[in-house]
Formats: structure tokens, sequence, C-alpha cells
């Protein structure tokens, strides 16, 4: 006999949200060249993007095995890639996987992490018609990761790479004074005596504060306003959902760091940094995916109080930061629709919006650059109103099988999911439903251990939350 709850305690732990759709955001261009190879361990032909403003114009520029590629942003429908701006690489083909780009003071700052590559420095005061190289030496740096540079300071970070200017020397992190836009000069190389930094793998960096993604070792934070004598802040070594620290943003206004672990299955972490002795996870955003253990975010960044998210696998994703511990989902685009998880890593590589006409860009490993209008919706409508609606659950406890039944279910997919008390994902199950039916069957895997899960049930303008008990 199935047990019906009524009883009002349990209406206490469950609320129904109302909410907008997530918009599907207005693609306006995409460019791929069939002609550049893919790289020998992943076949991903493309790999970073970025965007700077030149001589009052946009332009996307996305790195490739080739080497730079450069599109203007107000001729995209007219035109194809800049092709007189286009720079080889020092390395290029099959060994190249990633590159990466900062722009400062009207240049273009390019390195690579494999092969014999090099820092290329490249001029932009002739774009559209073209750009110069006026720097392409691998004497400070030869493969770097990730670079990010402090303008404030007219300071370039390279993170985790390599010189040969002492035979094959690996270093974490390499501080290139750029006073001299066309000739950087070396500021400090870490680790050394002052601070044993570990791997760093990416950064952010603001007013000389330095966030750094250090892979498995965490999140450490570093005082550079002196460069060559930096302070230890603080780091942030074990927390709920930890894996690869990967990439991170800090909030506009707010003491919020966005931080994306580079692993199957993990959340972005929304990790409170007011206090640098007292760093700790307040909240964590989920791409609402329908395969969350395939789901991998890579890389992040903020722009007029939205984040902008590149998953591997669920394409861009555009979260509403007004309420910065708190975002929301608005918005999204898949680049990569085939549901393919033979390879660990594929799809999205890049988002970067433009801060005046907020148009922004993304890179696909396999299906190059992509182009978006600016997101206009409306973010009032997008915030979650809660009431208390009836539904039953039966049985609950449960042993393997529940229905969840209610009057307001919609004509449409609708998922579930479960998770433990510490938010972990560990179940999901994805159905069709008619407004008719108005009841769900969940077969929820026998091997779960007795105690108290939460559940989330998402449809297009219905989303359920609660516990449930074995």
């Amino acid at each position: 006999m199935k047990l019906q709850i009524h009883i009002s305690f349990l209406l206490l732990m469950i609320s129904c949200s109302l909410f907008a759709q997530v918009d599907e955001l207005e693609l306006i261009y995409n460019w791929d060249d069939p002609d550049i190879v893919g790289s020998s361990f992943y076949e991903n032909k493309y790999n970073e993007v970025w965007g700077l403003v030149q001589n009052g114009e946009e332009y996307a520029v996305i790195g490739s095995t080739d080497g730079t590629h450069f599109f203007r942003m107000d001729d995209l429908a007219g035109s194809e890639e800049l092709e007189n701006a286009f720079v080889e690489g020092k390395a290029t083909g099959g060994v190249i996987i990633h590159r990466d780009f900062h722009d400062y003071n009207g240049y273009l700052y390019a390195v690579a992490d494999e092969g014999a590559s090099s820092l290329q420095i490249i001029k932009l005061d002739q774009l559209p018609n073209a750009t110069e190289v006026v720097y392409d030496s691998d004497a400070l740096l030869r493969t770097t990761h990730n670079i990010f540079i402090d303008t404030s300071a007219a300071l370039l970070y390279a993170m985790g790479g390599r010189v040969f200017d002492n035979g094959n020397q690996q270093f974490s992190l390499r501080i290139l004074s750029l006073e001299d836009p066309e000739n950087p000069t070396v500021v400090n190389t870490l680790p050394n005596q002052d601070l044993n930094l570990p791997y760093v793998h990416d950064g952010y960096i603001e007013d000389g504060i330095a966030y750094f993604n250090c892979g498995y070792s965490g999140l450490y934070i570093v005082d550079f306003t002196d460069p060559e004598n930096p302070v230890f802040l603080g780091s942030m070594t074990d927390y709920e959902d930890s894996g690869y620290n990967h990439s991170g943003w800090l909030h506009e206004t707010a003491p919020v760091y966005y931080l994306a672990d580079e692993n199957h299955g993990l959340r972005i972490k929304v990790v409170d940094v007011e206090d640098f002795s007292d760093i700790e996870v307040v909240n964590f955003i989920d791409a609402e995916t329908d395969y969350p253990e395939e789901s991998i975010p890579h890389n992040l960044i903020v722009m007029d109080n939205y984040l902008y998210v590149s998953y591997y696998f669920e394409g861009v994703q555009v979260y509403d930061i007004t309420d910065a511990y708190n975002p929301i989902r608005v918005a999204s685009y898949d680049t990569y629709p085939i549901v393919d998880f033979s390879d660990d890593y594929n799809g999205n590589w890049g988002v970067y919006p433009f801060p005046g006409s907020k148009r922004f860009v993304a890179s696909d490993m396999r299906n190059g650059l992509f182009a978006f209008a600016p997101y206009s919706g409306d973010t009032n409508s997008t915030k979650e109103t809660f009431s208390e609606i009836l539904f039953d659950i039966a049985p609950n406890p449960f042993i393997d099988k529940i229905q969840i039944s209610s009057e307001f279910f919609e004509t449409s997919k609708a998922t579930f999911k479960l998770y433990d008390l510490n938010g972990r994902h560990i179940f999901n199950q994805t159905s069709e439903l008619n407004k008719d039916q108005n009841q769900l069957d969940i077969d929820l895997p026998d091997n779960l251990k007795q105690g108290i899960y939460l559940f989330e049930l998402i449809q297009e303008t219905v989303k359920l939350n609660g516990k449930l008990i074995k």
C-alpha cells in the first residue's frame, strides 16, 4: 500500500520554486578552419579565446595549433578571419595543446605550453589590416601554461612554465615587468628561498593581490604589492568537492572568488575570501546538466554582474551574480552538442565577454570560434520565488523506489537529482512527463546506505527540493 505523506512537518522540509526558463544565447557567428590539424593528444584544433579593444574597435582572438587568429567583431557577418593579422606560433602542429593570451597597452602577449615555444609580443596598432610581432624569444619564457597581467602595476605573471636559461628550469611563477612593453624584464621567479610556492596552474591578480589556482595543492593567495618581496596571505587546501584547482575569477565588488576544479562531476565553488586566514567555500554552482557525473568546468570570467563559464561538455553557461553568494543560471549555449564522453576533455575551452558592447566569444576545442549577441535577460525575472505546494512522496522512508506526484507538473522533461547531506551528487534520472500524468516513478540505487538524502526535481518551470529518508 502506498504511503501518502501530507503532514505539515514534511512541508517545512520541501519547497517548490517557480523560475524563468534558462535562455539560449543568440549565436551570431561561428568560424572553423578545416585545414587546421588537431593536437596529437586530444585532437583539439583550438584552445584559448581572448578579446581586446584597439583603435576603438573590438577584436576577438583565438589560439590554434597553427598560432593566433584575429577577428573584427563589427564585421563578423561579412568576413572571415583577418588573415593579414594572423601570427604563426614559434611551435605549431600536433605538439600544441595550449596557448594563452592577455593584452596590455596596445600589445597582445601570447604563450604556449608545449614544444619549442616562446613569449610572443604582438603590436596591435595596425589592426584590422595587420599585426606586428615585435618580440619572439624563449629567453624569458619557453613554455608557459597561463599568463595574467596586473595592469595596475604593468606586471605579467607567467604560471606553470619552463625556461632554458639555466638548463631545463621549471618554475611555478615568473613575474615580468612590462614597463617597456616590447622588452620585458624578469622581476622575480618562484619558488625561491623567500616563498616555497607550489606549481601554479592559473591565477587572477588585482592590485598586487594574487589568487593562484595550484592544481591538487589548492588555492593560494599572495601579496605582490612589492613583487620582489611577496607575502603569503593564506590558502585553502582542503575543501568539499576538491579536485584539480584549475582556474578562478574574483567578483567585481564582493569578497567572493569563483573557483573551478577540472574534474568530472565537480561543481564550481563560491569562495568567501574576505578573511585570508579563514578562506571557505560557502556555496556551489551547478551546470544543471543531464550528465552531472561528466560535467567539467574549465575557464571562467566575471563581467558586469555575470559569471561566464566554459564547460567542456556543457558549453557556455551564464550566471547572474547580482547576489555574489547565490549565483543563478540564466543562459547557455552548447558548442559541442555531441554526447560522447570517450575523451576526458572536449568541447568549450574558454569564454571572453567584452565590457563595452557586452558581446562575448567562446572557443570550442574542435568547432572553433563562437560569437554571441549581448545577453539581455531581465535578471529580476530569473530570481526564484518560493511557495509551499502540496505534493506526494511515497514511500518516505524508502527502500529503492519512490513516486512523486504533483498537479504542478508540466509536459516536459523532468530531471531528478539525489545528493548526500554534504551536497555531493550521487544519482540522476531523467524522464519525460506530460501534464496529465502528474506522477514520476524513481528507481533509486539499491546500494544506498541508510540515512537522510537531499533531492531536487527540475522541469522547465517547476523546481522541487526536499529530503528523503532511507
